[in-house]
């Protein structure tokens, strides 16, 4: 992302709210002296890419110019703007133009753009103008959302965990050790759903279910996806392990293995891999950078496949802490604070990745001759401050 879209604290309290209302995917433009004074806004990967994917401005076929009216949100008022799109006659550099911009946008304002309905919406962060409960009753009428509306399923699901939380202390499904993902595996259990490793939500395909420790520091699993092998230059998981692992570190256990537990963030790991996001040919990356600095491509993913798989994961997720204890030498855990999310935002997703909050993990072995290959699900995580940035809004349940 280009740092100067990287909004300050202000501006970022004004995306959490228009993100309770407003979920889909979004765009962050900062307008600079230069852009106003010229009538000219450089159209970004990401902004294209929200329009491309929606069906409104094709880029890549584009002749001539294209007019949309934007919805403009500001000054609790909305108002239709229209909107030039057009590749520059020189190099060819998409771009676009809001109607006098100049006259209703102060300089290097950050404008959030999305796409409600079919229809492009712009919101300039402009604190003094946008922070008050008015502007939030207008996002709810123009969004037709209404926060405090809980689904069935939700109601449901939430009363069978305040009657679990009523009766304290659940003994664990293996009582003898405690693992970490036992405190899920307990819960699930409980709540009548088979261990199981579907694409889909865990509780009747609507709610994902994520469990863990109070004492836990580890990042948040979203969902596990290996890369699209076809179009990547590693060609399977046992491979990307034999060509970036390590001598297994329980030689006694697993002879002649080869592990890869490694975490992969946009920054090179001791393995060298790194992740980045590839706008223009719509791919998540993993890459791999030499001592030399000499960098090559590993594995992808297609935006397409990880947006259909992030959003069948978590449509509705509640964040389950547990605590644990001992009683009668068993193990026991206790649930008591659950967080809903509901609806990621894809595009957020990937900026995440950029920064390097959303990160990849590998887990997994093989024998140095390519049999034998084991994991535990390679997957994306996240890191849980950056939870609420990821799915726009959160929601605490009480239990009591």
């Amino acid at each position: 992302m280009n740092p100067e879209f990287i909004p300050n604290h202000h501006e970022q309290l004004l995306i959490n709210s228009i993100q309770k209302y407003f979920r889909g995917d979004y765009a962050l433009i900062r307008l600079s002296p230069t852009m106003l004074h010229k009538n000219i806004i450089d159209a970004s990967y990401i902004f294209r890419f929200m329009l491309e994917n929606n069906n409104l401005v094709q880029y890549s076929n584009l002749i001539g110019k294209k007019y949309l009216n934007i919805k403009l949100v500001l000054n609790k008022t909305v108002s239709e703007v229209r909107t030039s799109f057009y590749t520059a006659n020189t190099r060819k550099d998409p771009r676009f133009w809001m109607s006098c911009a100049h006259n209703y946008i102060p300089a290097n304002t950050l404008v959030y753009f999305t796409i409600y309905n079919n229809e492009l919406y712009a919101f300039p962060l402009i604190d003094e103008y946008q922070s008050d409960e008015e502007f939030c009753n207008l996002l709810s009428l123009i969004s037709g959302i209404n926060l405090e509306d809980d689904t069935k399923i939700l109601i449901e699901l939430t009363d069978k965990l305040k009657s679990i939380y009523n009766n304290q202390w659940i003994e664990s499904v293996s009582p003898y050790k405690l693992n970490p993902k036992d405190a899920g595996d307990t819960l699930e259990s409980k709540l009548g759903i088979k261990a199981n490793s579907l694409i889909s939500a865990d509780y009747k395909g609507k709610v994902e279910l994520k469990t863990k420790l109070d004492t836990s520091t580890t990042k948040d699993t979203l969902f596990s996806m290996v890369p699209d092998w076809s179009i990547s230059e590693i060609p399977s998981s046992p491979e990307m392990i034999l060509t970036y692992g390590y001598p297994t570190n329980k030689p006694k256990k697993y002879p002649d293995f080869i592990d890869l537990y490694v975490t992969v963030s946009n920054v090179p790991n001791n393995q060298g891999l790194f992740m980045t996001v590839d706008y223009k040919n719509e791919l998540i990356i993993q890459k791999h950078r030499d001592l030399l600095g000499n960098e090559v491509d590993v594995c992808c993913w297609n935006f397409k496949d990880v947006k259909s798989r992030l959003e069948s994961k978590h449509p509705k997720t509640m964040w389950i802490v547990a605590e644990s204890c001992e009683l009668s030498d068993k193990i026991h855990f206790r649930y008591y604070q659950v967080e809903l999310t509901q609806n990621p935002i894809f595009t957020e997703f990937l900026r995440l990745i950029e920064e390097g909050h959303v990160t990849y993990d590998w887990r997994g072995r093989v024998k140095s001759d390519g049999t034998k290959y084991k994991d535990k699900g390679h997957c994306f995580r996240v890191k849980p401050k950056y939870r609420n940035e990821l799915f726009g809004q959160t929601k605490n349940i009480n239990l009591y």
